[in-house]
């Protein structure tokens, strides 16, 4: 997942010394980065850049868009993580039945 700092009155997004946007691997950035970023007027978004989207996005041009019924799919697993408390082999037990 790669993210782009972005300002937060304008959404001009930072910028590389060649101009290019600047790209932060999601992996990357800490969380203490981002605070700082979003207390120095940066927003930091989410972006596509490059590869397989994740399960339950979509690519459409540079922005990842919601799927729906992937964004439904990762709801119901979470839900049978957190609250029935299911294993990993319970939860796709129960989503491939």
């Amino acid at each position: 997942m790669v993210l782009i700092p972005r300002c937060r009155q304008c959404g001009t997004g930072a910028t590389e010394e060649d101009g290019r946007e600047r790209l932060v691997e999601e992996r990357l950035l800490s969380d203490a980065l981002g605070r700082r970023l979003t207390a120095g007027g940066w927003h930091v978004a989410l972006q596509y850049a490059y590869g397989a989207p994740p399960y339950g996005w979509q690519a459409h041009k540079k922005d990842l868009i919601e799927g729906e019924m992937e964004q439904a799919g990762r709801a119901r697993a979470r839900q049978l993580r957190d609250v029935d408390e299911l294993s990993l082999r319970g939860i796709c037990a129960v989503l491939e039945a």
